[in-house]
């Protein structure tokens, strides 16, 4: 402190100030450098990057593709590196507190710098293409590898692995002409300006030789066997055999081939293959020329006097599977008799005695014989009962039992018993269509403990029991019974036991269906027959065979003659037990053409043991092209009532079908299907003014209509389920068939709700007005259950007897309560009625209509 007017001062204190300066790491730039010493500088001084003034410091890496560390003079060699921007930091050392250090980056743009545009990958190779051709290369280069070349060059190929040779260049992506040459190829991207390539890849390629078929020969028979194909191909090639001209597994190898069992001319096709390389396939025939067959003959008797039986006889009618011949006399008691040319003969005033008859077929061809039958027809005066059966002579030629034999089928008991009383309609016990006085009740042909009277199938022993120890239908060693006893598959070999020798070891069969009609321009009213042949076509037994062969509905069934097996109307199932080996069996079905119309009627295999494995075979339809008749015409028209209900109510189906032809003559056998759908609808009940309605089959049989006539069927079902349902009516069938099919249909469509408190002007549906207090009035909803008051509404309402009558009226009425259930002063009678309703409910009038379910 100083005093300035004593000029004297106190002890003095030192203050030292220290000025320091802030090190500077300077001004930073960019730097750029080459990855190769051949295409530019690889080498980058950081120092010189930094201007200004720098303080001392150090270099220090801080990013990059790879780690850069500067060597000792800050120098970084960037020579084989990679190609990215490396990111370097200096900061300065020479700071002094208070100053800190200071610190800038430079970044180095490293670049490949080779001029070449071609890259440094090979183009990438398909590896699923394939590389070894039959005869020539079919594929293009460009299908082994489509990568896309860099730009500035060009996917490649060339002959010579040396990328520059130009000269062995491809100009595109075909193999070198022509392709019948195998060898190696090159694929890279080439730089045209710089001469410069990527790395190749390289595809090798082969070419096998295709073997040649050089000679075939098929093989010719008469009737069903094998047959021997050969043939032969170059190089030594193995040879295949198969059934078709493509596809499929190789059914047999080696020069020379052996069918199996053919019952038709059948084409294989033989192959040769080497090195994989197959050559085209060629047919070769297996022909099978049919064996005439002159049927299987049966006698008869016939009649010399018209008045006591037939007198005439359809030898035709006594074959049975003949193919086409003629007819000749071999032994003739009258010596002037004549067959005419319809091969009847008639045997009015003829003298008593035994006529023989010759067929002989006509059509065998080389290497085949025509072959011959003999039928013997016995005649007499038939106004006598010669052999004493209670059945006159003329009876028994009707029905085909034995004049001379008072026991035609040996079972003790005269024909005349087992016909019975009308011999109209003789007796069948068992409804297979032999009469019992020809069926035995004596013999059990197929040992099954049934006697064929009432055997329904005499050749197989499994009908109508196959519970006992004579059936092992899949032979697997376990009985058919106790299959079914331990609930096991008794068509199925492998169960219950894997182990037996019919699962281990299955045999394939092969049965084939054909079937053939005997006038394919038959008329309406005419009689037609089908017959259904099914051949065993492999050399093994075949059992357990189900052929479907049910009749169309515009036939009518008259007979039917199963050479072996049953057959089933009503199924329309031929069951045939065993089938031996290369056998074959018929069925003949006759019947009548009820109506007109195209009908398609197949025959198919069901089912057989062991399982067929050639189902080309399997099934055989004949088309008759029916003329149909012109100006019938049946309309089905069909409505429901409600269409749209809640879940819970009761839907009214009404079909109505209508004889609009212009034919005056009736309609019969008329037959409408409407099949009640168990998913949507639950059924209640029905009713129809004509014919019948069955709910499990759902068709409608109405038995005639005349013209103009309206028929109808009601059907009630309950609604279960929220949703969208169908129903619909059909036309099934009618005598004569309808000629306009397009008003031959009709469905409607039910859209379901869930039903809601809140729906206003509800018209509940059922009542009963049987005064016990609980719901004896018709009422109409009027509580809207959000608010729980009631609303007010206007409705009039209509509603009528099932038949159309007015029964009750209301016209401007606010009421809750709708109807009490009378008519008339009475009570109206219990039943279903119908409404129209109009009514509003505060937003506008809207139409409903309904049905009423009146109980008592």
């Amino acid at each position: 402190y100083w005093d300035n007017i004593n000029a004297c001062a106190s002890p003095s204190t030192q203050v030292v100030l220290t000025l320091s300066t802030s090190p500077s790491a300077g001004t930073p730039a960019n730097g750029a450098a080459c990855t190769a010493n051949a295409f530019g500088n690889v080498t980058v001084d950081l120092d010189d990057l930094l201007t200004g003034t720098v303080s001392p410091g150090n270099w220090a890496f801080t990013s990059g593709p790879q780690n850069e560390t500067p060597n000792a003079n800050n120098v970084v060699n960037f020579n084989n590196g990679a190609v990215g921007n490396y990111v370097f930091t200096y900061t300065t050392t020479s700071a002094v507190a208070p100053c800190t250090n200071d610190a800038t980056s430079v970044t180095v743009a490293v670049a490949d710098c080779d001029p070449c545009t071609a890259g440094s990958t090979a183009p990438a190779i398909d590896a699923n293409e394939p590389t070894v051709f039959c005869g020539s290369i079919t594929s293009s280069l460009s299908d082994y590898s489509n990568s896309a070349a860099p730009a500035g060059s060009v996917r490649t190929w060339s002959t010579d692995s040396d990328p520059l040779n130009e000269n062995a260049h491809l100009s595109g992506a075909q193999v070198t002409s022509p392709p019948t040459v195998g060898g190696t190829y090159y694929v890279f991207f080439y730089d045209t300006v710089n001469n410069c390539a990527s790395p190749t890849a390289q595809v090798n390629l082969v070419i096998n030789t295709t073997p040649t078929l050089n000679s075939i020969a098929g093989d010719t028979r008469c009737g069903s066997g094998t047959l021997v194909l050969t043939a032969t191909a170059s190089m030594g090639a193995t040879i295949n055999w198969y059934t078709s001209a493509s596809g499929g597994s190789a059914i047999g190898t080696g020069s020379s081939f052996t069918t199996p069992a053919i019952s038709a001319t059948t084409t294989y096709y033989a192959l040769a293959t080497e090195n994989g390389c197959p050559s085209a396939r060629q047919a070769v025939e297996a022909t099978v020329v049919p064996q005439p067959s002159a049927g299987t003959p049966s006698n008869i008797s016939s009649c010399s006097d018209i008045a006591n039986g037939p007198t005439t006889v359809d030898l035709d009618d006594q074959l049975a599977g003949e193919g086409a011949g003629a007819w000749s006399i071999t032994s003739d008691p009258s010596g002037n008799l004549t067959i005419d040319s319809g091969n009847i003969v008639n045997f009015v005033n003829r003298p008593d005695g035994n006529y023989v008859f010759e067929f002989t077929t006509t059509g065998a061809q080389a290497p085949c014989t025509n072959e011959s039958s003999e039928v013997t027809i016995s005649v007499n005066d038939c106004d006598v009962d010669t052999d004493g059966d209670g059945l006159f002579d003329g009876a028994e030629a009707t029905l085909g039992t034995d004049p001379a034999d008072p026991d035609s089928d040996g079972d003790g008991i005269n024909d005349g018993d087992e016909v019975g009383d009308d011999i109209e309609n003789p007796l069948d016990e068992d409804s297979d269509g032999v009469i019992d006085a020809l069926d035995s009740n004596i013999l059990d042909t197929d040992n099954d403990s049934v006697v064929d009277q009432l055997d329904p199938a005499n050749d197989n022993p499994c009908i109508p029991d196959n519970t006992h120890n004579l059936c092992d239908t899949d032979e697997d060693g376990i009985t058919d019974g106790d299959e079914i006893a331990n609930g096991t598959d008794h068509l199925d070999p492998c169960d219950p036991d894997l182990t037996s020798p019919a699962c281990v070891n299955p045999t394939p069969i092969d049965l084939e269906i054909t079937k053939e009609v005997d006038n394919m321009n038959a008329l309406v009213g005419e009689t037609v027959l089908f017959t259904i042949t099914v051949n065993n076509r492999t050399d093994n037994k075949v059992r357990a065979i189900k052929i479907g062969e049910l009749l169309e509905s515009g036939f009518e069934y008259v007979s039917h003659d199963a050479s072996i097996g049953s057959y089933d109307v009503a199924t329309g199932h031929w069951d045939i037990f065993e089938m031996e080996a290369l056998g074959s069996a018929t069925l003949e079905i006759k019947i009548t053409i009820l109506e007109g119309g195209t009908y398609s009627n197949t025959a198919e295999l069901l089912e057989s043991f062991p399982a067929d494995n050639n189902a080309e075979n399997d099934s055989a339809t004949i088309t008759l092209p029916i003329e149909l008749p012109e100006g019938i015409d049946l309309v089905i028209e069909k409505s429901a009532l409600s269409a749209n209900p809640l879940v819970g109510e009761d839907v009214i189906f009404t079909i109505k079908v209508t004889n609009a032809s212009k034919d005056v003559n009736p309609v019969t056998n008329i037959e409408v299907k409407d099949v009640i759908d168990a998913i949507g609808f639950e059924y209640i009940d029905h009713d129809t003014n004509v014919g019948d309605y069955a709910i499990d089959s759902g068709v409608w049989s109405i038995p005639t209509m005349d013209k103009g006539q309206e028929v109808f069927l009601t059907i009630r079902v309950k609604v279960p389920n929220e949703g969208e349902f169908t129903n619909t009516a059909s036309l099934v069938r009618s005598t004569p068939v309808d000629g306009n099919p397009a008003n031959n249909e009709s469905t409607v469509e039910i859209t379901v709700s869930l039903p809601t408190p809140a729906d206003i002007g509800f018209l509940f549906n059922q009542f009963s007005p049987n005064g016990d207090g609980t719901n004896d009035v018709l009422k109409v909803n009027r509580l809207d259950s959000d608010t729980g008051l009631m609303v007010r509404i206007l409705y009039n309402i209509q509603i009528f007897n099932r038949y159309g009558n007015l029964v009750f009226e209301a016209k401007g009425q606010e009421n809750e309560e709708v109807w009490n259930g009378s008519w008339k002063g009475k009570d109206a009678p219990a039943g279903t009625y119908f409404y129209t309703m109009n009514i509003d409910i505060g937003d506008g009038p809207e139409s409903k209509k309904g049905w009423i379910q009146l109980i008592r």
